[in-house]
């Protein structure tokens, strides 16, 4: 919505841009903006018009596909199949997963502390729990590895400001 205000403001300061506007009738620009420019909103009115349609269509779509594969494949064709068991089914039937193992990644599951040092390797080729002490000292500890006034500070996006007048929590107003 900002965007269009903002063009209208652009069209309403142009000269020449909208015939009939001056300074006198600029409070009548959105009149005078669609009655110069009638074809151009009609043409974007029906893209909008057809892009709400396809997107429709498209959700219509997508969800007659989850409909399919759930309540029909799951229920009559592999019953009791999970979600990962179809996922892995319709994967290996791509001419472009043929080549793959049945395993999709080789695993990494790993624990690493606040200070970006492993309490457990990552784990590879096997299937295994990984469990982990942790010192909840370290949360604090890595706290000061984030410099915010180093090389990666950028006061030109980010602003502290601290407003040090005495706020009220709840104003009545009448």
């Amino acid at each position: 919505m900002t965007l269009e205000a903002l063009f209208i403001g652009m069209f309403a300061h142009t000269r020449g841009l909208v015939p009939g506007l001056t300074v006198e009738t600029s409070d009548r620009i959105i009149p005078l903006f669609f009655s110069t420019y009638a074809l151009v909103f009609g043409a974007i009115v029906v893209a909008a018009v057809i892009a709400a349609g396809i997107s429709s269509i498209n959700r219509a779509l997508l969800s007659s596909a989850r409909l399919l594969v759930n309540d029909i494949y799951a229920r009559f064709i592999k019953k009791n199949a999970s979600s990962a068991e179809i996922y892995l089914e319709e994967i290996s039937s791509r001419p472009e997963f043929q080549s793959l193992e049945n395993e999709l990644t080789s695993g990494g599951s790993s624990i690493v502390n606040p200070l970006r040092q492993f309490i457990a390797e990552p784990v590879y080729g096997e299937e295994k729990i990984i469990y982990a002490d942790i010192i909840l000292d370290q949360i604090a500890e890595s706290k000061f590895d984030f410099d915010v006034f180093g090389h990666y500070a950028r006061p030109d996006i980010f602003q502290l400001t601290i407003n040090e007048k005495e706020q009220e929590n709840v104003v009545w107003k009448g």
